[in-house]
């Protein structure tokens, strides 16, 4: 409102005693670089006004599964001169949005299988997400559920709607924490979710979902996002990494990608109304980050 901008910008931080497995609670620990998010905020000419140091507000001890790999970030922090190769990515941060109701900001956090509510004094409000490991001093962040849900696992895109709700796309790696047996690989899905959340209460309710139940489930193991379309009240979908091994499955060829542009309806079940298939026989195939719908306007002519 004040007409800055918010984003989310990384750091790199060393820590000692650090785990060094997402299987195995008792593995020895190590020193280890480990980055962080940082949500930060800037005027329109650049000046930073203020930042929001997730590794400070979070545990920096808690890990998810992915928390430990070590490629996303190597070559950028090698190139800033700034680390070995093993700098691991804790949270993986890939979403922002402001609610302007409470001054604060939600954060999908994949790495960390949780969505984040932190106001602009630094105050973390609300954690909804599995409460597996969170130590004591976050115990009381946890949101509670009522009715039956399903956590979210390995988010993106994560939006405020224009009902007050909490839309994400939920991918669902895992569906576990350290140090718990995922899922196999044959019952994995993800889903578009919308969560009803109160701040004074601490609970949260899940209102809508779609993805889990057959026909139409569906696997992005990464990638997606869900949007709520203020005319319709309809939810476009990106189902944005869809993967299948090419025909010479027996070469080591990385799986061929796929990807999806749907719209439904947000109705149980949901009703598909759009879809848009962006796929062809190259080796790798495609894949789509995020998806919005956009409305031309007229061109007005002073003629």
């Amino acid at each position: 409102p004040n007409g800055n901008f918010a984003t989310l910008s990384t750091e790199l931080r060393t820590y000692a005693d650090y785990p060094t497995s997402e299987r195995e609670r008792d593995a020895p620990k190590t020193t280890q670089e480990v980055v962080g998010d940082i949500i930060v905020e800037f005027g329109r000419d650049g000046t930073v006004i203020q930042q929001w140091h997730l590794l400070d507000i979070l545990d920096p001890y808690r890990i998810g599964y992915d928390s430990l790999g070590t490629n996303y970030w190597a070559t950028t922090y090698q190139a800033l001169g700034k680390s070995e190769p093993n700098v691991t990515d804790w949270s993986h941060a890939n979403a922002l949005d402001y609610d302007p109701n409470t001054d604060s900001f939600i954060i999908s956090t994949r790495h960390q299988d949780a969505i984040v509510n932190i106001d602009r004094t630094g105050t973390l409000r609300w954690i909804l997400g599995n409460h597996s490991d969170w130590n004591e001093r976050w115990q009381d962040k946890l949101l509670h559920p009522i009715g039956e849900l399903l956590w979210p696992y390995h988010s993106h895109g994560v939006e405020l709607t224009p009902n007050g709700t909490i839309l994400l796309f939920d991918n669902g790696n895992y569906r576990t924490s350290p140090f718990g047996a995922s899922d196999p690989a044959s019952e994995s899905y993800s889903r578009a979710v919308e969560f009803e959340v109160s701040g004074s209460a601490m609970t949260v309710v899940q209102r809508w979902a779609h993805g889990k139940h057959s026909p139409a489930s569906f696997f992005s193991p990464f990638l997606g996002d869900a949007d709520w379309l203020p005319t319709t009240g309809n939810i476009l979908i990106t189902d944005g990494a869809r993967t299948r091994r090419p025909e010479s499955d027996d070469t080591g060829e990385e799986q061929q990608q796929w990807a999806r542009i749907l719209e439904v309806t947000r109705t149980v079940p949901a009703e598909v109304v759009f879809e848009l298939v962006i796929d062809d026989d190259t080796p790798h195939g495609w894949r789509v980050y995020r998806a919005g719908r956009w409305i031309a306007q007229p061109l007005l002519s002073n003629r």
